[in-house]
């Protein structure tokens, strides 16, 4: 079923519920009340409030990953812990919230697959975020966004390419806040899934961006680092095989290599009962290996090697980014809640770096 036609199929039906749509790792959750869309989320952390409050330069990083400590403590939404702290105002909040949940939904238009259910009368018990946008106006935005989105990877198929600059004012006449921080993270090095994760921003977001730039004749795209993908390697093979791969490579020390295996199996085979028993049981061995090594969330990471080393080494973009954010005195926790990344995958590369013999753990007194 299109996505045009699941859509108003539920309005011309005056449905209320919830709406999950879910491809690969990410899921959707569309609300409705009476035919009427509501609001959205995503498990995206990209998507999370607090980063897309970051990728606007409402927030920075300290107070982002503050605001989740005291959100841990006193269970608040986080928008409403910022502006109890007056990191920004009631009418900021209100206005992002609503632009986030367009955005996600809009972003649904550019999948070419997916898998989605529909739950009758069920919607979350917080309070949920109304946006103002009619259905058929989301529809025919929706549209442009996908016709767009076809435009967009012919000319950056993947996030793997590397945008660089050929004009010395690259960021002049830029006025929005989210694209600077997209252009400031262009050094001509990074991929777009670099800039994604300094920029605390989407790559739907960011390759739009870098296209606006293209077609300006501002930036040129080149080098495209193709990174075969596990599914590609193995395409028919079973997701309970890709699994048993997963645990062997995570016996061996591969934490990495297992992680991604297993997100692989789930891919293939998102609803499959054993799929979902045998990745956990992979994540919590995952998780006892962390303790065992002494990777732990009260750690405090220190550089093991000098800065001028460090830019020299061929890293990973996860693993760029956490190197970037350690200072001696934040620990494992506080640079995991600003991360763009999952805690278990931060928790991957914190242990790859430590492997690596890049950073020691110090625990704190």
């Amino acid at each position: 079923m299109a996505l045009t036609d699941l859509l108003q199929m539920l309005e011309q039906g005056r449905r209320t519920g919830t709406l999950k749509i879910h491809a690969g790792r990410v899921e959707k959750s569309v609300f409705f009340q009476g035919g009427q869309l509501i609001s959205s989320s995503s498990t995206d952390p990209t998507e999370f409030l607090g980063h897309f409050l970051v990728s606007q330069g409402l927030i920075d990083e300290d107070e982002l990953a503050q605001a989740v400590l005291q959100q841990e403590r006193v269970s608040k939404p986080l928008g409403r812990i910022l502006v109890e702290r007056e990191a920004l105002s009631e009418e900021d909040l209100e206005k992002h919230l609503q632009l986030k949940a367009e955005e996600s939904i809009l972003e649904l238009f550019t999948w070419d697959h997916g898998e989605f259910e529909f739950f009758d009368g069920v919607l979350p018990a917080f309070e949920l975020v109304p946006v103002s946008m009619s259905l058929s106006g989301l529809i025919l935005d929706g549209m442009e966004c996908l016709h767009q989105w076809d435009k967009v990877r012919a000319v950056i198929p993947s996030d793997q390419v590397v945008p660089v600059s050929v004009d010395a004012h690259l960021a002049e006449g830029i006025s929005d806040e989210r694209q600077c921080r997209v252009v400031e993270a262009v050094n001509d090095d990074r991929t777009i899934q670099q800039i994604c994760l300094e920029a605390h921003a989407t790559e739907h977001f960011v390759s739009r961006t870098i296209y606006e730039l293209v077609e300006a004749g501002r930036v040129k795209v080149v080098r495209p680092r193709i990174v075969q993908s596990v599914e590609a390697v193995q395409a028919e093979t079973r997701a309970v095989q890709l699994l048993a791969d997963a645990r062997s490579l995570v016996d061996q020390g591969e934490c990495e290599a297992g992680l991604r295996y297993a997100r692989a199996a789930q891919s293939l085979e998102p609803r499959d009962a054993e799929v979902q028993q045998l990745l956990k049981s992979i994540e919590a061995d995952l998780r006892k290996t962390f303790i065992r090594k002494g990777v732990l969330l009260e750690g405090v990471p220190v550089l093991s090697v000098k800065l001028e080393e460090m830019k020299r080494l061929d890293l990973a973009p996860e693993a760029g980014f956490i190197l970037s954010r350690i200072n001696g005195s934040s620990d494992v926790a506080s640079i995991v809640k600003i991360s763009p990344m999952g805690e278990l995958d931060a928790m991957v590369v914190f242990s790859g770096l430590l492997d690596e013999g890049y950073i020691r753990l110090a625990m704190p007194m």
